[in-house]
């Protein structure tokens, strides 16, 4: 009982610590996508990711700038927003794809997202296996317990403590499961995907979910890179999320960060192994957040790519 009374107090603390401090953020934010050089008669198709909308953010005001015209194709597995740019290379070389858009990002402390679809996180993908080590190392970590909750805290504090965050030499940054298990370091990608393997192994419905961070004490910056998170499904509560990354790095947060989230980011997409609309033959992507550029059908690099937040006045 004593037990049972700790956890809960310290599942109040860890939401409370969340609501205590920012709420929300508001900001305006750019995503520009420059096309290199390309041949006049070849086909080019531009693929850039487009902000969720969902009860944790909210999207105003989203402005595409392109030379040519475009669609917005909408991911089937995972509802996922995608904007194709196309035209020969004599129309897209060197130009520049951009759009901007301004969200509300609330902080997320013990009302989660409900939805449907939940089986399709239970699988394995290309590089997060549910078997092997990865379900040997999640029974291990669960020690008998049964119940979900309490599972998957026992999984996320596995993953804060044992793994290191370094993205020294090679195989970090793929979202390499087996990678994250046997080296025990990597970057968000590759804790998070150890995380979800270890969840599913064991019955959890897990999701990986990737965007960008807004740096806690800036209001306008150039933003390097990505950040990824993930949540799990508890029946009757909805989506849970967790930040083991940053738990990682930043230890007196790791009880906020279970179930809790901070505004200091967006949302982009979810899932793995993404399929490109329209092109079924295509091997799907690892996750997309970047842009993807295909020249007369081949993937192709050199994509030069530029991200900017402001936050706006009010917030």
């Amino acid at each position: 009982m004593r037990s049972s009374i700790f956890l809960i107090c310290a599942l109040l603390l860890a939401t409370s610590s969340v609501a205590d401090a920012l709420e929300s953020r508001t900001f305006h934010f750019k995503y520009s996508a420059t096309i290199p050089s390309v041949e006049d008669e070849k086909q080019v198709e531009l693929w850039l990711p487009l902000p969720l909308e969902s009860r944790d953010q909210e999207i105003e005001g989203l402005h595409i700038h392109a030379p040519v015209k475009y669609v917005i194709e909408t991911e089937a597995k995972h509802g996922n927003r995608m904007l194709k740019v196309s035209g020969t290379g004599a129309d897209l070389s060197g130009k520049t794809v951009q759009f901007h858009f301004q969200a509300t990002r609330h902080a997320i402390a013990g009302e989660y997202e409900h939805n449907d679809g939940n089986d399709v996180y239970l699988a394995g993908n290309a590089l997060v296996p549910i078997d092997g080590i990865i379900a040997e190392r999640a029974a291990k970590s669960a020690g008998g317990v049964e119940d979900p909750w309490k599972v998957a805290r026992a999984l996320y504090d596995d993953v804060v403590v044992n793994l290191a965050y370094d993205k020294s030499g090679d195989g970090w940054g793929k979202g390499d499961a087996l990678y994250a298990c046997t080296v025990e370091k990597g970057n968000c990608t590759d804790y998070h995907s150890l995380f979800i393997g270890m969840c599913r192994s064991m019955g959890i419905p897990a999701r990986f979910t990737i965007g960008f961070p807004l740096p806690a004490e800036e209001p306008e910056a150039t933003i390097g890179g990505y950040h990824c998170w993930a949540e799990f499904w508890i029946d009757g509560k909805g989506w849970i999320p967790v930040d083991a990354s940053e738990a990682s790095k930043h230890p007196d947060q790791k009880d906020m960060l279970f179930a809790g989230l901070d505004p200091n980011r967006i949302e982009f997409t979810r899932g793995r192994d993404l399929a490109l609309p329209g092109h079924p033959n295509l091997e799907p992507m690892n996750y997309f957040i970047y842009p993807f550029l295909l020249v007369d059908g081949k993937p192709t690099d050199g994509v030069e790519r530029n991200f900017h937040f402001q936050e706006t006045e009010g917030s």
